[in-house]
């Protein structure tokens, strides 16, 4: 039996259902071309939605999800990954909704951010062993009103670089600003707007340059597809 029908054989084995985990061949194709494996990881009714799958520092998968697919954000944040030969399930944050993301650190660990509270207060949870730290970055002046979209990175010093989009008034409908914070193991730097002008908070993508600084594309409302980039501590916007 070659490598990758071992892997097929550990991990249906395990007969645990996240709706359904699509995985390529992990070790290569060798013999069966591109084929393409499901896999069942969590059994519980109703989970698996809002997923955010991510690769940790050995080349394993893990994916945060939220349970209770019934809600329309989902209520529950779990995590499952897979060790080597099966996959392990653990509650991060039991009231935690849904539009989550996730990253890994340097040292390994998962990040993952979500909301709280009918989507009105935006949360970072970090694996510590086998402990979830959770800790809140920033909450909004309308329940249910920001936090639309969110990404994560987290930088090779450890750094969790995050943006959302939030409001910046106390009225009902205001228009979402694409938002950005960074996250050290015990300081939360104050949220900083990128973008004030129209709608801009709702699909953003973030990523890193090569030497860690923070690059985001978003959407505005207007219709237009925005870049900006952090340069001496300022969001320089094209």
């Amino acid at each position: 039996m070659n490598i990758q029908h071992t892997l097929l054989k550990k991990l249906t084995a395990t007969g645990i259902l996240l709706s359904l985990f699509l995985l390529p061949l992990m070790l290569g194709a060798q013999d069966d071309g591109m084929n393409w494996y499901y896999y069942a990881i969590d059994d519980e009714a109703s989970t698996g939605v809002f997923t955010s799958l991510a690769y940790d520092i050995n080349g394993l998968p893990a994916i945060a999800y939220a349970s209770a697919a019934e809600l329309e954000l989902g209520r529950g944040i779990r995590f499952a990954q897979f060790d080597g030969s099966s996959w392990k399930l653990s509650d991060v944050d039991p009231a935690g909704e849904g539009r989550l993301k996730m990253d890994f650190g340097p040292a390994n660990e998962a990040h993952i951010i979500y909301a709280v509270e009918d989507q009105s207060t935006i949360m970072r949870a970090v694996l510590d062993g086998q402990t979830w730290i959770r800790r809140s970055i920033a909450t909004s002046m309308n329940r249910g009103q920001a936090f639309y979209d969110r990404s994560i990175q987290v930088d090779g010093n450890g750094l969790t670089h995050v943006v959302f989009g939030t409001d910046y008034s106390p009225d009902v409908n205001v228009a979402l600003n694409i938002t950005y914070a960074s996250l050290a193991d015990t300081l939360v730097q104050l949220p900083q707007q990128i973008d004030g002008v129209g709608n801009t908070g709702k699909w953003s993508s973030l990523t890193l340059t090569d030497d860690g600084t923070p690059a985001v594309a978003y959407y505005t409302t207007s219709g237009d597809l925005r870049f900006a980039i952090l340069q001496n501590g300022q969001w320089q916007t094209e």
